[in-house]
């Protein structure tokens, strides 16, 4: 017991807290309550799996403040300053992962941490630039904001203080943010973050959107980033990335952009099914989009 409690429990994560064996109940309880006290929060009580003859399987502890830590554990990545409660607060970027010590099945940054800290990948100082649209309801009718109940838009014009706030507060959390802008469609937004380096530009898209939530949810209004929130001749919204490597930068690159772009459209159907659900009632071909079957680029000048 005396080896247990000399581990850096600070250090010891959740998941190999269960690799752990102990010889007695009482020495779990002491181990787990130590643990707890040493990572901000208290045993209260415990759920227990019991044999057909009564005997005691399995026990997991649970803290007061967060439940039963075997239903899934967050594990931060980011932090950022919170840019609400501010003072000492801060916003914690997580994924989750089974019990097992496995990503739940929505967990998609763990494939990807591999991919980007691959040397190679570090190598290429991959640069990131995500254009996150979206669009803005008025609470009680789920219509788009600025629009007459029912009816159709005229000119543009309502308070823009939604967006400014949004910027700010991204500003002030650490947030690459690089831009804001209306949409083509009224009650529809777009805002830039980036360019940012590798799995860095993910986590603070993901930060971007819940101080977003959190800024409309306090102006009483409803976000949505449905790819076609009005059906027929109006514009839809999607999330638009800039990329770059190294590579790409520097002299010759327009060469290895070819390379890349190749690659990319022999693997485009495959490519379209991860880019969430519902784009195929946006990308028709039409509204500044290109049919979701067909794969094409150009130079920009």
């Amino acid at each position: 017991m005396k080896d247990i409690l000399s581990m850096d429990l600070k250090r010891l994560s959740p998941h190999e807290t269960r690799k752990i064996h102990f010889s007695s109940l009482d020495m779990a309880y002491a181990f787990y309550n130590q643990y707890a006290k040493m990572n901000g929060f208290a045993i209260c009580r415990s759920k227990i799996l019991r044999s057909k003859k009564g005997e005691i399987l399995q026990r997991a502890f649970v803290c007061h403040r967060q439940g039963f830590r075997d239903l899934i554990e967050n594990i931060p990545h980011a932090i950022f300053k919170d840019p609400f409660r501010r003072g000492n607060h801060i916003l914690v970027m997580c994924d989750a992962y089974t019990p097992a010590g496995e990503p739940i099945p929505s967990n998609k940054r763990h494939a990807a941490a591999k991919v980007f800290s691959h040397p190679d990948v570090v190598a290429e100082e991959t640069w990131y630039g995500i254009k996150q649209e979206y669009t803005l309801l008025q609470k009680d009718i789920n219509w788009p904001l600025g629009w007459p109940a029912g009816g159709y838009p005229g000119p543009h014009a309502f308070s823009h203080d939604i967006f400014y706030a949004h910027c700010k507060a991204c500003l002030f959390a650490g947030i690459n943010i690089s831009g804001i802008n209306g949409e083509v469609m009224l009650g529809q937004w777009e805002f830039q973050v980036g360019p940012s380096v590798g799995i860095s530009a993910g986590d603070e898209i993901w930060v971007a959107r819940y101080t977003l939530e959190i800024i409309i949810e306090v102006a009483d209004l409803v976000l949505i980033f449905d790819p076609k929130p009005v059906k027929g001749d109006w514009n839809g919204v999607g999330a638009h990335t800039n990329y770059s490597t190294k590579s790409m930068r520097e002299e010759g690159g327009y060469e290895i952009i070819k390379k890349a772009i190749e690659k990319l459209r022999k693997r485009h159907a495959k490519h379209i099914t991860a880019c969430g659900e519902g784009k195929e009632r946006r990308l028709t071909g039409k509204h500044e989009t290109t049919d979701i079957n067909t794969f094409s680029w150009l130079i920009s000048i």
